[in-house]
């Protein structure tokens, strides 16, 4: 996929190469043009001059005041103009079809480099397919492929534990809760680094007791009661700590909300 990519790169930039040379080419004949039409305006001015001088000469010599060698000579001049402006417009004529060869040139390398560029973005996204992003950092857990492996929409890759955000699921009695609010400061101790005091804060209490979320949930239909406290979770934010990347979801912890 990364070779179509340059290809398709290559290929693109082959054709702004060449629009650029073209458009030079175009620019060029362009100046080509005008120059010839200034050339034949000019030529133009001087067929007028050299026609009138030779209607002139040409009445001076029937009046018997001017000279046949003149007469002829401003006929040859005539004729000479003439020549020239006519010259002059077979070469604009060439001029301007070679512009428009250039413009239909143009526009076929148009359409390539747009083959191009269509190439290259689908080259891109194949490209971007043969990447899977997790959607969060962190440390792979569990990974169920291998390589080379065919893996279907919806398959479970594998496991990222974003080991920087870790949280403490906290789960308190409900008369434990009364004065349990979002925000209040937490002191946590993991079992695992005994003695070290991490310092977090309440982020929320669960909106119903543990055993609501559970996946067969108790059904009391029969009227009968015993009472039984539940456990409500709450979950702990921490804060900056020096154990950032060492704690491992699943750890056992000691908590401690301060409600006053």
């Amino acid at each position: 996929y990364k070779a179509a990519l340059d290809e398709a790169s290559a290929d693109v930039a082959m054709a702004d190469a060449a629009l650029s040379k073209l458009d030079a080419q175009i620019d060029q004949q362009n100046s080509v043009l005008d120059q010839g039409r200034a050339e034949i305006a000019a030529g133009e001015a001087a067929l007028a001059y050299a026609r009138a001088d030779n209607r002139r000469y040409d009445d001076l010599k029937k009046a018997g005041y001017g000279s046949v060698q003149r007469a002829q000579q401003a006929e040859a001049e005539m004729r000479e103009r003439e020549a020239q402006l006519r010259k002059g417009r077979a070469v604009l004529t060439t001029a301007e079809r070679a512009l428009d060869v250039l413009a239909s040139e143009r526009l076929r390398i148009l359409g390539q480099r747009d083959r191009s560029q269509a190439a290259r973005r689908q080259a891109e996204l194949n490209l971007i397919y043969t990447t899977i992003a997790a959607p969060v950092g962190g440390t792979v857990g569990a990974r169920s492929l291998r390589v080379g492996q065919y893996v279907q929409a919806g398959t479970p890759l594998l496991a990222v534990v974003p080991l920087d955000t870790v949280y403490v699921v906290a789960n308190y009695k409900e008369t434990q809760l009364a004065s349990v609010k979002p925000g209040q400061p937490a002191i946590v101790e993991i079992d695992t680094f005994p003695g070290v005091q991490l310092k977090g804060h309440v982020e929320s209490v669960a909106p119903a007791s543990g055993k609501e979320f559970a996946l067969l949930p108790s059904d009391n239909a029969t009227g009968n009661f015993t009472r039984i406290v539940q456990r409500v979770p709450v979950r702990i934010e921490f804060e900056n700590h020096s154990l950032m990347g060492r704690l491992r979801p699943g750890m056992s912890a000691r908590t401690w909300i301060e409600t006053k």
